[in-house]
Order: structure tokens, then sequence, then C-alpha cells
């Protein structure tokens, strides 16, 4: 694959011909809102990402593990305000997330709601991407995980270079931008924003894997979304052991196969082998 183009993926999820530009609809996204006085308190507990360092202009990527320390759910977060932390995750996730936090919500002054209806969210790729997201949405962040908030609006920077960004537009404001968006800019599949997380070695949790992986198998030890210096928060003496005293036995690789169909959550198997050697963590079908 060349990251330096990006591909155009059909509703079936094949890649075919290339283009430069483009916008993506995150429709496979949502968003919990935890809101009130306790919000970072509580989240800083629960998440394996310092909650401290979030701040407005700046989004932080975490997990959320069970007692075993596997991550049931991978997540990007803003800060609204300082009572207000959404948490943009897969929307099949929201279900088991939702219910899993609200178990300890009631020791803290907070309250956790999905949000399916409040923004639309659409991913932003390319060369021109800053400039053409500056002059429609009037605003744009510079560094990677950098945010502007602006009349409701979140635009987060994703990668180094510039050319990756993700747009929360208020619903009741969108139809104007998402109008002079499209002149512009051609809508790609959403599997075109999975294709690009693959080619960026980046792992994201759905219901289809939660439960499976530990932090590190995924990549996110090196990568911000787990904290070693924070404290205590769900797993984090599993995760912690593997850190300082195990071996890590499965990681996170990127590969290009010839099948029919790989699915998320897949079990892998070497040749002659019964027991799996490890999972899919996710996968899209490009053209031969």
């Amino acid at each position: 694959m060349n990251k330096d183009d990006c591909s155009i993926v059909d509703s079936h999820g094949v890649c075919h011909q290339r283009v430069t530009d483009y916008q993506v609809p995150l429709s496979d996204y949502s968003l919990l809102k935890v809101e009130g006085p306790d919000a970072e308190t509580f989240l800083q507990g629960q998440t394996t990402c310092d909650m401290r360092q979030l701040q407005v202009g700046k989004v932080l990527n975490g997990a959320y593990c069970d007692s075993k320390g596997r991550v049931l759910g991978d997540f990007q977060a803003v800060k609204l305000t300082s009572a207000v932390i959404v948490l943009r995750m897969q929307t099949s996730l929201c279900d088991t997330m939702l219910k899993t936090l609200s178990q300890y919500s009631v020791f803290s002054k907070v309250d956790l709601q999905m949000d399916h209806s409040s923004y639309h969210l659409w991913g932003v790729v390319g060369p021109q991407a800053a400039t053409i997201i500056a002059d429609i949405l009037g605003a744009c962040p510079q560094g990677q995980w950098a945010s502007v908030q602006q009349e409701a609006m979140v635009i987060t920077q994703l990668d180094q270079q510039g050319q990756r960004f993700e747009c929360w537009l208020p619903v009741a404001q969108a139809q104007p931008y998402e109008a002079a968006l499209a002149a512009q800019l051609p809508v790609l599949p959403v599997q075109t924003w999975a294709l690009l997380n693959i080619e960026a070695g980046i792992a994201e949790i759905t219901d289809k894997t939660s439960g499976l992986f530990i932090p590190q198998m995924l990549g996110y030890h090196s990568n911000g979304r787990v904290s070693f210096s924070k404290g205590c928060y769900t797993g984090q003496e599993v995760v912690a052991r593997m850190q300082y005293r195990g071996t890590l036995k499965r990681r996170l690789y990127r590969a290009e196969v010839a099948a029919a169909d790989v699915v998320s959550g897949a079990s892998l198997y070497a040749e002659h082998t019964t027991s799996a050697v490890g999972h899919v963590v996710s996968a899209v079908r490009i053209a031969s």
C-alpha cells in the first residue's frame, strides 16, 4: 500500500482506484458523554490513559480494560468543558461500554449517556485537507492530536503530516458545511477509514474483538494509549506486570493475505495446527 495516495473502497469493502483528497462519513462511530464535576476523576480511575493530561484543544487516546487487563474498548477523548468529556468509540461497543462504566459511576458525581444524534462525524484526508478545512470550517488545528473547538464544532488532526483530520459537525449547523465540503471533496465509503487505520498501524476494538487482547498486544503501550505513571485503574496490575515482568508472545502485525473473506475477530492458524496463533483485529478487502 502507498500511504501517499488514498484508496477508493466500494460498498463491499473492495479497494479500487486512488484519489488524493476526499472525505469519509465516520458512521461506525458514536459518542459517549461523561458529564459532571467528577468526570475527569471518574475516568482517571477507569481508563488506561492519564486523564489529567486531557485539555481543551488537545485530544487523548485511551482504552478501558476488564479486571484481567483485556481491552473491552478504546476511545478518543475530547474535553468540551471542565465538566464534560466525550469519548468517541466504535458504535458496536456503545452498549457494553455504557453498561460497564455505569456500574462504577454511581460512586461519582457524573452522568453517562450515549450521543448518537448531536454530531455528524466526518474524516477529511489528503494533501489539501488542512487548507480546505480552514477555508470551509473557519479554522484548522496544527499538530498531531491538536484540536480546534469553535461554534460547537470539534476538528482534530490525527497524523503528524497534517493530511488526516476528524471533524465533528453539530447536526443543527452541519448542512451548509457538508454541502461546501461535498463541492470540493468526493465522499468515499467508511471502509476507507478502516484501511487508513490499518496502514497507519492503528488498532481499534469492535464488539467482535472486545475482551480478546491486552493493550500491549495492540501496541497501545507505545502509542500513548497507556500511561504507566498515572496510578491505579481497572486492569492496571495485569497491564503493568506484562510491561515490566512479562514476555509478550502476541503482538500487532500488518499483513496482506490471499483469502476470500477475512473478518474482525477471526482466529488465525499456522499450517497444520488446530490451536489459534492469533486473531484478526481489523481487515479490509482490496482489489488484486
